[in-house]
């Protein structure tokens, strides 16, 4: 795996739209996507700059869906090969609340 956009960007990420994360075969009425890499730190600082309290915070090393480099798991989630040095986390969950 090598990683293709910097963790730390900024700057608007533009793709063309193939279907949905959910369905990469689904029609989409777009012909591209943009988004943004926002940090850990710059999610979590935001919410409790916003009065939040953090309930939560869970990293994920797997996820429910398949992507392009990971593989399929005996549980049926897909996740990194076995043979991959080191990984990252593929999602996150995360719960806050305003007091």
């Amino acid at each position: 795996m090598r990683l293709e956009f910097d963790y730390w960007g900024g700057e608007t990420l533009t793709f063309p739209v193939e279907g949905s994360y959910a369905d990469p075969t689904a029609h989409v009425d777009a012909e591209v996507e943009h988004g943004w890499n926002h940090s850990l730190g710059e999610i979590v600082t935001t919410l409790a700059a916003e009065g939040l309290r953090i309930e939560f915070l869970d990293e994920k090393r797997e996820l429910h869906w398949p992507a392009p480099f990971l593989v399929e798991l005996p549980n049926g989630h897909y996740g990194f090969p076995d043979d991959q040095v080191g990984t990252l986390p593929l999602m996150y969950s995360l719960r806050a609340r305003k007091d």
